[in-house]
């Protein structure tokens, strides 16, 4: 039975295979944009591998959320007239928080999460520095420090 597979790219043996440059066709255009920031950005260095990708696209796309909800508070405010006769009711001449409002905190949120699993954050570099020091056996810790 012939096979269909092929390898489209490889790495040295035990070296870390990167992320594609090319974002998937399907993000959002802000997403994609910020796919390409960071894979130009550590494309020298081993923090960020093509397994990453599921999780490098879900902190692109609360990126671009996050971008989108930002520019609706900025033009709109944070406080948007109600739809309701029960905002109208409530006083405050009908005025409710922006939608967008919690939409930034969520994409924030993710963004903060998505950004520490990564290794974005400079405590998520420490960390995953600092990671081999703390699983050593204490007598070879005082050796290596």
């Amino acid at each position: 039975m012939a096979s269909h597979l092929r390898v489209v790219s490889s790495a040295p043996s035990g070296s870390p295979v990167p992320p594609s440059s090319t974002p998937p066709e399907w993000l959002s255009q802000d997403a994609k944009a910020e796919y390409r920031r960071i894979v130009k950005a550590v494309r020298h260095s081993d923090d960020l591998q093509a397994i990453d990708r599921a999780a490098l696209i879900g902190y692109c796309e609360a990126w671009a959320m996050f971008k989108a909800a930002t520019a609706d508070v900025t033009a709109r405010g944070h406080l948007v007239p109600g739809r309701s006769s029960a905002d109208d009711a409530r006083g405050d001449a009908g005025m409710v928080k922006n939608p967008s409002v919690q939409i930034m905190r969520d994409a924030q949120t993710q963004m903060r999460a998505w950004a520490k699993e990564l290794g974005f954050t400079p405590q998520s570099r420490g960390e995953t520095k600092g990671q081999s020091m703390s699983t050593k056996a204490p007598a070879e810790r005082l050796l290596t420090s």
